[in-house]
């Protein structure tokens, strides 16, 4: 960790968590879920198909060169890809009936 990390790490931050990529997250995970029901595969392995997606393009559209901000997605964020992409399941179910 570099030690101007932490007087970067507001902008780092906001530059990682923006609007367009919370939008793009939501997407991704709407879609995968989407395709996953259309799937004939059994309800924990969607879901694991569903977080496996989701987490290969955090990891590959979101990350930071500040080691704090990293830390974060990478610790927090990328562990609770599973309970993010269940919310946006619950809010599909809630909308579509029969999903």
């Amino acid at each position: 960790m570099n030690i101007l990390d932490i007087f970067s790490f507001k902008k780092s931050f906001q530059e990682v968590v923006t609007t367009e990529n919370i939008a793009a997250l939501r997407e991704v995970a709407k879609n995968a879920i989407i395709k996953q029901i259309k799937s004939k595969i059994k309800g924990d392995k969607k879901m694991d198909k569903v977080v496996d997606t989701i987490v290969a393009w955090v990891q590959e559209h979101i990350h930071s060169k500040n080691s704090i901000v990293q830390w974060i997605i990478d610790n927090v964020l990328i562990p609770n890809v599973r309970l993010i992409a269940q919310s946006i399941y619950d809010d599909l179910k809630e909308r579509i009936e029969n999903l």
